[in-house]
């Protein structure tokens, strides 16, 4: 039915600021005005949703409608819950639909001042009624607009106006903007500050996170909201600490910046988290996360975050992170450090770190180490990490080897009981098991920067060489150099001990000369003979460990921190003692390479006694096994091991040798080099027995020959020349340390190894 306003209920004509609704056979024109009245429109609305009859709406004078009345008009109606019938002028058709009934409106128009308004006009009709179709009704204007003629009507043009007008009508005020939400008031178990607010034009709630000119769209079903800022201590990145509510629960990751101001990113870490985040809504997380941080900067509290353990800061100014725990003195700032792993492995390995029982039980419990000088010697070796930086004392390896069940493991235990968990049957302990792959070899010494890596058992390794990278990577005390997307990356570097056991002895995995001198090996018992009682005894002692621990580490390195006025003073002392041992050392040089890690010994058992009240007196805990250790030293020498290696594939593969095969054939493989025959020839008196004088290597065979047995090549060689153990050849002033002989009928130039040299080796 079509309304005749000028007759309706002899109603006057609707004014310009006007609106003709007819309902119940009644007709009111209502004043624009009087709708901004929260109140009036209410009850308006209300009446018409009474209405027993269809609802019918004039918009025929819009075109006079003033702007700002305009659009609270629309919204009103876009407010309806009730069915309505629009007319846009006595002779169109009504419509449904006012976005329909506005485009009507369009015809006949050649005024641009009218156009202009009615093309506003629909623009604010889909704003308010079709947030989420913007682009379809935008394109059905523009191609309303064309049949009409309207030249350079473009969609995205239209798109863009109709955001614009968006923005407009849904954007707070200031008055609003600065009276936003405090998260606390919506989520106050997550303990934030009031001050911390809901970023202005977003919606957070339990059920979730949405724009308010979004609507639906890219809604996050759940909350997620930044709870901390952090800094990289080593690094100086930024990283945000990320809570989302799960089942009723608070979760927690520590997140790159990077990775959340990414919508790629943000989606492949913290989606298998629970994060309620998919490709869908990523885009609007990122947002929310970006405006949050913005809006609360100065209010969110800010910590520094470490990958690795042991110092803090330049000189350790910031304390010494031991597990989760930062150690520092009583007058360092609240506002401290805490470990970020770099993933799940890390932080595994730290977990260990911890303390259970008490410190008393666990000193009960060490009373039967005074006795056994090589387990106590275990015991303060596990305790030096923390002192390397202050002594700048390198790194190194203790390696207790022998047959089984002799309480190799329980001293590992036992030095590992100071710092944490020492159960290695536990899913977090600080003693591991040898046997792991080279990436975890490579990455723990780097976490546990600071303090000791105990690793049980080598009958574990499934790769001698991998055992030997290990050992050299700890000792060197740096990662592998790699590259990155854009350069070289960042090397870890780090100080620790290696506690190391096993039925074979550390240095029967590698020859490497460097390294092999920071390798501290004793072979058999830490406790002496194998008997009952010393069965007993380590029984309770791995008991009594088992279940107190964690307490002597951390409350050493607290002593250390409250003096460090005295630190450079240690210094000094240690390099005395130092200077003293590799005199002691005499012409041993494996010896003396190793006077500086005995010095760092006995220098931190010195300290132990002055920070824990052990239960026995403090002695010399390098003087009882100096002899053993000298033993050890004497075997290690790299020059010798090499030449007995070499002879020991000699003597078993003469055949490659010219001469000494015994034919002219050349045997697979080929020849090796020249190598005499011993032999017994008439003299003037008796036979004589004429021996080998040397036995001659061709280069690239002997060269592939030490490489395969662990040494380095050029460096044996260029020492076996400077032991005089090779033949030489001067050219001029030049000397060589290869001579030139024949081999099957071709000189070619040997590395001649002389026999006085191996039977030197031999006695």
């Amino acid at each position: 039915m079509s309304i005749d306003v000028s007759s309706a209920n002899g109603k006057a004509p609707a004014q310009p600021a006007e609106m003709s609704v007819y309902f119940n056979t009644v007709n009111k024109n209502l004043a624009l005005s009087e709708l901004t009245d929260p109140d009036f429109a209410n009850s308006i609305a209300a009446e018409l949703h009474r209405a027993t009859g269809p609802v019918q709406i004039s918009i025929a004078n819009v075109l006079s409608w003033p702007d700002d009345l305009r659009i609270v008009a629309f919204g009103f109606l876009a407010s309806l819950e009730t069915p309505v019938r629009y007319f846009p002028k006595q002779t169109c058709t009504p419509r449904d639909r006012l976005f329909d009934a506005v485009l009507d409106l369009l015809a006949d128009n050649s005024d641009m001042t009218v156009y202009d308004r009615m093309k506003t006009a629909a623009l604010e009709v889909a704003v308010l009624f079709y947030p989420q179709s913007l682009e379809g009704c935008c394109d059905h204007i523009a191609r309303r607009l064309r049949e009409l003629g309207a030249k350079g009507v473009h969609t995205t043009a239209l798109v863009s106006a109709a955001r614009q007008i968006l923005k407009t009508i849904t954007a707070p005020s200031p008055e609003v903007q600065q009276a936003s939400t405090p998260v606390a008031t919506i989520f106050p178990d997550l303990g934030l500050s009031d001050q911390v607010m809901v970023p202005p034009g977003w919606i957070l709630t339990e059920s979730g996170i949405h724009h308010r000119l979004d609507g639906d769209e890219g809604l996050i079903p759940g909350p997620v909201l930044l709870t901390q800022r952090h800094v990289d201590a080593d690094r100086s990145t930024e990283l945000l600490t990320v809570a989302w509510m799960r089942d009723g629960k608070w979760n927690f990751h520590i997140a790159g910046r990077g990775t959340i101001a990414n919508a790629r990113t943000i989606v492949e870490e913290l989606a298998p988290l629970g994060v309620p985040v998919t490709s869908n809504n990523a885009k609007s997380l990122v947002q929310f996360l970006a405006d949050f941080e913005a809006a609360n900067l100065q209010h969110l509290p800010s910590h520094k975050v470490a990958h690795r353990l042991g110092w803090q800061g330049q000189g350790g100014e910031d304390g010494f992170l031991w597990g989760d725990q930062l150690i520092t003195s009583s007058h360092a700032p609240a506002n401290g450090i805490s470990f970020r792993g770099r993933d799940e492995g890390d932080d595994q390995l730290v977990q260990g770190f911890h303390a259970k029982g008490s410190l008393e039980e666990w000193l009960a419990a060490l009373k039967p180490l005074a006795e056994f000088a090589r387990a106590k010697l275990a015991f303060y070796t596990a305790f030096v990490p923390p002192l390397l930086e202050i002594l700048k004392s390198p790194n190194f390896v203790l390696d207790l080897s022998g047959p089984t069940t002799i309480g190799k493991t329980t001293c590992l235990r036992v030095g590992a009981s100071a710092w944490g968990n020492p159960d290695e049957k536990s899913e977090n302990s600080v003693l591991n098991r040898w046997g792991s792959t080279a990436c975890w070899n490579e990455r723990a010494p780097a976490v546990l920067n600071g303090l000791p890596l105990f690793l049980d058992d080598t009958k574990h390794v499934q790769d001698p060489k991998e055992m030997a990278r290990t050992i050299y990577a700890v000792t060197q005390g740096r990662g592998k150099g790699r590259g990155s997307v854009t350069g070289i990356a960042r090397q870890d570097r780090w100080r620790t001990v290696l506690l190391s056991t096993g039925e074979q002895r550390a240095l029967d995995f590698t020859n490497d000369g460097g390294t092999r001198p920071r390798v501290l090996s004793h072979w058999g018992s830490p406790f002496g003979a194998t008997t009952t009682a010393i069965g007993e005894l380590v029984r309770q002692l791995n008991a009594d460990v088992s279940q107190n621990y964690g307490y002597a580490g951390p409350r050493f390195v607290q002593y250390l921190i409250n003096h460090r006025d005295q630190w450079e003073a240690l210094r000094k002392g240690y390099e005395k003692t130092v200077r003293r041992l590799v005199a002691r050392a005499g012409n041993n040089p494996i010896l003396a390479r190793m006077a500086d890690n005995f010095a760092a010994i006995t220098w931190t058992a010195w300290l132990v006694h002055k920070a824990i009240p052990l239960p026995w007196e403090y002695k010399d805990p390098i003087a009882p096994v100096w002899r053993e250790f000298a033993n050890e030293a004497t075997e290690a020498d790299r020059a010798k091991a090499a030449l007995q290696y070499v002879m020991d594939w000699a003597n078993s593969n003469q055949h490659r040798f010219f001469e000494r095969a015994g034919h002219d054939k050349t045997p697979p493989g080929g020849w090796v080099g020249r190598w005499e025959k011993s032999a017994r020839v008439p003299g003037p008196n008796r036979d004589e027995q004429i021996e080998w004088q040397s036995i001659g290597f061709i280069t690239l065979p002997l060269e592939s020959l030490l490489h395969d047995g662990g040494f380095e090549p050029k460096a044996i060689i260029r020492m076996w020349g400077d032991e005089g153990w090779l033949l030489t050849t001067t050219e001029g002033n030049k000397t060589r340390r290869k001579i030139k002989e024949r081999v099957d009928g071709e000189n070619v130039w040997l590395v001649a190894i002389k026999r006085e040299a191996v039977e030197a080796i031999q006695h």
